[in-house]
């Protein structure tokens, strides 16, 4: 794609509860070596030269702590804020809404969606470079890490039915990139669909879009997603 008629805006998904990590506050709010997680990952998109705008989909309890953050100037590609949804899926739904009803085509041109998720701080420059540069190919774009550990297939009662080949299997990581219609479309299809069982969004539109092309670029070890305490230490011993 022709990168100066593109808008990229980075969405930072800051919505969940985050139970599993067991603290009195979302995950992605606790403060770690002085600064609150959520605020790693908004470092470096801000200081990326490919994003164009960032956007916050925020917990409820926590709108007014990111609206302060959003007018201290600190961060000048942070322009927009919203609540977040009950389910994931719903934040990105929010987020798309949002993007699409603010969107001036005559100015921007295509608007695309770089997702990812507040409780990943450690997501590279080098990485949102190469998910952007790869947007210019595909208009969905997925980091992936090899799994390393062999997967087991099991049935309803808990008995394995399949080994599958570790070699073919990968673990998704954000930020996913899309092209907001065809995002808008994925999910034109599923919410009429009753059935309809959210994963992750490149998984939707996999499902919902498949004539569409998913590009998978090489992800990023260090940017592991947080679920609990101790998965903070590997990020942050230094």
């Amino acid at each position: 794609m022709d990168m100066k008629k593109q808008k990229i805006v980075a969405v930072l998904l800051a919505a969940g509860e985050g139970k599993r990590f067991g603290s009195d506050i979302p995950k992605q709010f606790v403060t770690v070596n002085g600064k609150s997680m959520v605020l790693y990952a908004m470092d470096t998109f801000n200081a990326h030269p490919m994003i164009d705008e960032i956007l916050v989909v925020c917990h409820a309890g926590y709108l007014s702590f990111m609206d302060e953050i959003r007018q201290s100037g600190k961060y000048e590609k942070f322009k927009h804020l919203i609540k977040g949804g009950k389910e994931r899926y719903l934040s990105t739904l929010c987020a798309l809404q949002y993007l699409v009803s603010q969107k001036d085509t005559k100015k921007t041109g295509t608007t695309y969606l770089l997702l990812h998720d507040a409780a990943r701080p450690r997501v590279s420059e080098s990485l949102i470079r190469e998910i952007v540069e790869a947007s210019r190919d595909s208009a969905i774009v997925v980091p992936v890490v090899p799994a390393t550990d062999t997967i087991y297939k099991v049935n309803a009662k808990g008995i394995l039915v399949e080994i599958p080949n570790r070699d073919t299997l990968f673990h998704a990581q954000t930020p996913q990139l899309f092209k907001a219609e065809i995002l808008q479309a994925a999910f034109d299809k599923a919410l009429l669909d009753p059935l309809f069982s959210p994963t992750d969004d490149a998984s939707m539109v996999f499902h919902y879009l498949p004539q569409e092309q998913i590009q998978l670029v090489q992800g990023d070890p260090a940017n592991s997603k947080i679920t609990q305490p101790e998965d903070l230490s590997p990020l942050f011993s230094t």
